[in-house]
Order: C-alpha cells, then sequence, then structure tokens
C-alpha cells in the first residue's frame, strides 16, 4: 500500500505470457496509471484502458540454468521508444496521467465490483459434499513456500484450502535454492505450517 500511495505509475514489462497481471489491478484501483506489455493476461488486467506496448515475447530457451534454476531465456529484440515515450506522457503531461489514473481506477473498480469471494468459498464446499474426496496433484515449477504473490500463492492456498476439506493434495514443488541445508529449511517451515512433506 506505501509503495502504491507514492508512486505516479506501474511498468509491467513483462515478456512472459502473464496469467492475469494482479499488480496491474492493485495499481489500477489506487489510481495509479499502468503501462505493460500487450501480451497474455496483462492485457486483460488492463480491462480497456490504454497504454498497452506490443512486444516479442519470449518464444525460446537455453540448455542454461540462471540463479534461481530456471531455464534461461533467449531474450527477443526490444524497442524501448515506446515505453519511453509512454512514460513521457504520463510524467510531463499532467492532463493525460489525470484522465489515464481515472479511467483506469474506474475500469478496476468495475472489475472487482463484480467479483465475490462467498462464490469461491461456495464450490469449494461443494466440492467436500462429495461422496468420494478428490485425488489432486499439483507439479510446480516454482517454489510452493514461500509464495509471495500471484499464481503461486494462489495455487498454495487453494491447495491447503482443499486439503482441509478432506480432499487428498499432493504438491510437487523445487527449493528456492539448491542443497541440503534449503532442503532442510523447506521442511521445517512446511512442518510449522502443518504441512506433511518430505524430499
Amino acid at each position: 500500500e506505501e509503495v502504491f500511495l507514492r508512486s505516479k505509475l506501474l511498468l509491467a514489462p513483462s515478456l512472459w505470457f502473464e496469467g492475469f497481471g494482479l499488480v496491474a489491478m492493485e495499481a489500477m484501483l489506487r489510481g495509479v496509471p499502468v503501462i505493460a506489455s500487450a501480451y497474455g493476461g496483462l492485457m486483460e488486467s488492463k480491462k480497456g484502458t490504454g497504454y498497452l506496448i506490443p512486444i516479442e515475447p519470449i518464444r525460446e530457451y537455453r540448455d542454461t540454468f540462471d540463479d534461481r534454476h530456471m531455464p534461461e531465456a533467449v531474450m527477443p529484440s526490444i524497442d524501448l521508444a515506446p515505453w519511453v515515450d509512454a512514460v513521457r506522457t504520463l510524467t510531463t503531461d499532467e492532463k493525460a496521467w489525470r484522465a489515464e489514473a481515472e479511467t483506469s481506477r474506474l475500469a478496476a473498480e468495475e472489475f472487482v465490483g463484480k467479483l465475490d469471494a462467498k462464490d469461491f468459498w461456495l464450490y469449494l464446499e461443494s466440492l467436500t459434499a462429495r461422496s468420494t474426496p478428490m485425488r489432486i496433484l499439483l507439479a510446480h515449477n516454482s517454489t510452493y513456500f514461500p509464495s509471495h504473490g500471484g499464481g503461486d500463492k494462489s495455487n498454495r492456498l487453494l491447495m491447503e484450502a482443499l486439503a482441509a476439506r478432506g480432499h487428498a493434495v499432493r504438491v510437487v514443488s523445487r527449493t528456492e535454492k539448491n542443497g541440503a541445508s534449503a532442503e532442510r529449511g523447506l521442511l521445517e517451515a512446511l512442518r510449522t505450517r502443518g504441512v506433511e512433506a518430505r524430499a
């Protein structure tokens, strides 16, 4: 919240096929205009507001891995000019900034005004009423815990909610870093959360 209160813009220059782009919606709700890649879920989360920049997405990967043990992407060429122009417009033209801030806030409020978390919990309860518990496997190519937001956190919360309702849930995940120490730390963190885990 503090970061959004001090922010004039949010830049979301993702080359990934984002699932939704929750951070864009969070910014827009606070009247912070978002300049985002016109790709994947970021387009959906912008809800028709302006400043979507066409990009060439990541399409291939090397056989090498980065410091988070993820495959390294072959970076496409990036035209920075549209990004620079958008930032310049929204930081120097107060009228343009106010118009985009208001349009963004209204679009975000309309979207979230239609959401009701109760519907999701009712759906979970309907699954609990089934005579045979479901068997669920989540193969997770990022860290299950800690999870700091977006799809990772949503997946974790969903799995824990389903397990709490009696469904057989298994999650295959990786540690944040390689090595026995990281493995022990993750197992202990999960045990303190009441999650049975093994390596």
